[in-house]
């Protein structure tokens, strides 16, 4: 059971790698918000579960000493909201303390990774307050996972295994495939993945779901300006305008 996690880990690191097409907006919006738009609405974020860390770098240099998923997790709390507010239509974006009892459902979601393929709202059209009053919607992430293992060549080959050309053969003979790195692939690649609903919060329905994964290449070690892009890029794909 504990080599269970390093390997989806490991395969949800290579779905980002192998990824050759741009991916479009993570959240896929039910008809009727994808015209009504979210300006001047808030929007309040809750974290269902323990964000997942699986990272075998340094981090003492960004985010100083301390248990080092404890930091990347308080990082990612932190600095996700300013992103995402930067990155959407929203007026206001924040984590708060949620003071209304309520009931999940689960709903599932498109996505390559089985244990990714669900997220959970809230039960019987809830209408959910927090401290800070009633957010107009409501955005869940169910499933974080941010991941950085450092990967040789030869993971790096098997994970960009659909680049390739091949060389005809002769007549009735196979031809020969070639698998090709470029050199500038990372050798620390970062990636976050969650599964989100976006809930409508004055409705009391869902607005939008689906799963996104993104990833950051590095060289060894993974700097400051490597976890603000990641963070900030993330946000702005799950796409609320």
């Amino acid at each position: 059971m504990k080599r269970i996690f390093p390997l989806i880990a490991t395969f949800v690191l290579f779905l980002c790698i192998s990824s050759l097409v741009a991916q479009s907006s993570f959240l896929k919006l039910n008809r009727k918000y994808r015209k009504k738009g979210f300006v001047g609405n808030t929007c309040a974020v809750v974290i269902l579960d323990t964000i997942f860390v699986d990272f075998d770098g340094s981090v003492e240099s960004y985010f100083g000493e301390g248990e080092k998923a404890d930091l990347i997790q308080e990082y990612f709390r932190t600095n996700f909201p300013k992103c995402f507010q930067e990155n959407s239509a929203f007026t206001e974006v924040y984590i708060d303390s949620c003071t209304t009892k309520y009931d999940t459902e689960l709903t599932p979601i498109q996505s390559p990774v089985p244990s990714k393929s669900y997220c959970y709202y809230p039960k019987d059209n809830k209408t959910l307050s927090f401290r800070k009053g009633t957010p107009d919607y409501v955005l869940f992430i169910y499933n974080m996972g941010i991941v950085s293992k450092e990967l040789d060549k030869g993971e790096l080959l098997a994970a960009k295994y659909g680049n390739s050309h091949t060389i005809p053969g002769a007549p009735g003979q196979p031809g020969m495939t070639f698998h090709t790195i470029n050199p500038e692939d990372p050798h620390r690649p970062i990636s976050y993945s969650s599964t989100f609903v976006l809930w409508d919060n004055k409705e009391g329905k869902i607005a939008g779901k689906g799963y996104g994964d993104h990833m950051q290449g590095t060289g060894k070690e993974i700097e400051k300006e490597t976890w603000e892009k990641i963070t900030n890029e993330f946000s702005a794909m799950i796409g609320v305008k």
